[in-house]
């Protein structure tokens, strides 16, 4: 939609389908690829950044992450602890959850890769930790132009044999 409409805006309308078919074609092959393949819990949270009352408040609960995920070959671990976009998950919570990969995204954060090493330290009971299985992400995850880029990157950790 946000390409959609910037074609219009700018009067280049037709630029901006041809850059969305080769961005649902590259997304439709990653997830073939992936496609059967055992679909490893994934927990996504933004880096240092507080949405609620506690360290755990950016934590990606539902919407086009899921479908990135999915696409991706994975499933997000906190789907169901919440009903909207983000989970405001005590640490508790977070330390009894399954995880096996970490998504960490970017925003404003200078280190998002030592803010996923932490929490890998922090939890070294998750499978995540055990196997440092991590992806740092911009706005490739949710900001439409570029979700096959994350839908790549992903792929590649969740699944680095069929790709």
């Amino acid at each position: 939609t946000l390409l959609r409409d910037m074609g219009k805006v700018f009067g280049v309308s037709d630029r901006a389908e041809k850059l969305i078919a080769e961005s649902d074609k590259r997304i439709a092959e990653v997830a073939e690829k992936v496609k059967g393949e055992k679909k490893p819990k994934v927990m996504v949270l933004f880096s240092n950044m507080s949405m609620g009352g506690n360290d755990f408040s950016s934590v990606v609960a539902k919407g086009i992450y899921n479908d990135i995920l999915a696409n991706a070959g994975g499933t997000n671990a906190f789907e169901d602890a919440a009903k909207g976009s983000f989970a405001d998950l005590s640490k508790e919570k977070v330390a009894a959850a399954d995880v096996d990969a970490l998504i960490v995204i970017s925003y404003n954060d200078p280190d998002p890769t030592a803010y996923a090493k932490k929490l890998l330290k922090e939890f070294p009971q998750w499978t995540a930790a055990k196997n440092d299985a991590y992806v740092v992400l911009s706005d490739s995850i949710y900001l439409g132009p570029s979700n096959d880029v994350a839908v790549k990157k992903i792929a590649e950790a969740l699944h680095p044999d069929a790709l």
